[in-house]
């Protein structure tokens, strides 16, 4: 059984909009855990995937918009980043849905990517804010 996700303050970068977004990806992932923990069925589990990257892009977008504007110097890494999260989701997904890799996988691969993006890249942005006054 995996851990259940559940925001933390840890998870915080210290940007009030990036760290909502956050919360709510959060509640999303968890959500899958719901989901998953019922025995709901695979054509409402997939939905909720593609809300969840749906989310991804936007929050992305989001993010990258505001590193923009605060003249963020790891603006082009973050995006090559995000990038390459989202291919290796889809990947993940298409996985899923064929049968290669469980439900509990693919969260398992969200969870890991969340916790390690915001608190190894995203706290940076926060600390860049704050250095800038």
């Amino acid at each position: 059984m995996m851990t259940e996700i559940v925001w933390r303050d840890a998870y915080a970068v210290g940007v009030e909009e990036i760290d909502r977004q956050h919360q709510d990806f959060v509640k999303l992932i968890r959500r899958l855990q719901i989901l998953q923990e019922k025995g709901n069925p695979k054509h409402l589990v997939i939905r909720l995937i593609r809300e969840l990257g749906a989310y991804a892009q936007y929050h992305f977008v989001s993010e990258e918009n505001i590193m923009y504007l605060i003249r963020y110097p790891g603006l082009q890494r973050q995006e090559s980043e995000h990038s390459r999260l989202l291919e290796s989701f889809q990947e993940k997904v298409k996985s899923y849905e064929g049968g290669r890799v469980s439900l509990e996988g693919l969260i398992q691969f969200l969870i890991d990517w969340f916790v390690s993006h915001s608190t190894e890249e995203d706290q940076k942005i926060g600390s860049h804010i704050q250095q800038s006054g």
